[in-house]
């Protein structure tokens, strides 16, 4: 009889923090919130980060994204940002620490939460 040994290994290992890099954090999701006023444009740029971190950006006015707002959404890493299917201003984010939150791109945007659950 033979006997295998699985170990799990996972297929992309989370970025060391480094006292080094000039970056605040490392960028694991990236959506768009879209526009206001019935545009089909993107109004803003939301980040995931692996500090726990929503980051807003506007979009390019002259190839630089602009930091708008930072916001600390979860308390392990934020794995993922999506815009929501329920509204236009809408995005749902997902991290380590079990929860999903959703949040409101208000028109000046910034986030506020609208409802969490954890998982």
């Amino acid at each position: 009889e033979n006997v295998v040994k699985l170990q799990y290994a996972p297929a992309l290992q989370e970025p060391e923090k480094k006292d080094s890099q000039s970056q605040e954090d490392w960028i694991s999701c990236l959506t768009s919130s879209r526009g206001f006023n019935g545009s089909n444009e993107s109004s803003c740029v939301v980040a995931a980060c692996y500090d726990g971190n929503l980051q807003v950006y506007s979009l390019p006015s002259e190839g630089k994204l602009d930091r708008l707002q930072t916001v600390k959404s979860h308390r392990g890493v934020a794995k993922c940002v999506s815009q929501c299917p329920l509204g236009r201003h809408v995005v749902a984010s997902g991290g380590s620490d079990g929860e999903v939150k959703i949040w409101e791109v208000d028109e000046n945007k910034q986030l506020q939460i609208r409802a969490r659950c954890r998982g």
